[in-house]
């Protein structure tokens, strides 16, 4: 649907502060502010330091998950 038939349809008017690359806003915002959407990390950086140092959610929730099955198995061993 491009802007004239969003426009026929009475739907609002589309942002001009956000350019039509078919990105979201929230993806142009993030890559204007610096963001890692769709960027590879920068060259010689680890991938660990990389993961460690993160502000994706998703990410961070992975690593809660991760620390929390490393605290669950070593209790499981501390009691043998």
């Amino acid at each position: 649907m491009d802007e004239a038939q969003i426009r026929q349809a009475g739907g609002a008017e589309p942002d001009p502060a956000v350019p039509a690359t078919g990105k979201t806003a929230g993806r142009a915002v993030e890559e204007a502010a610096g963001g890692t959407a769709g960027e590879a990390r920068p060259a010689g950086r680890a991938a660990w330091v990389d993961w460690l140092t993160t502000t994706d959610h998703k990410k961070i929730g992975t690593l809660y998950l991760v620390t929390a099955l490393v605290f669950f198995s070593s209790s499981a061993v501390s009691w043998r």
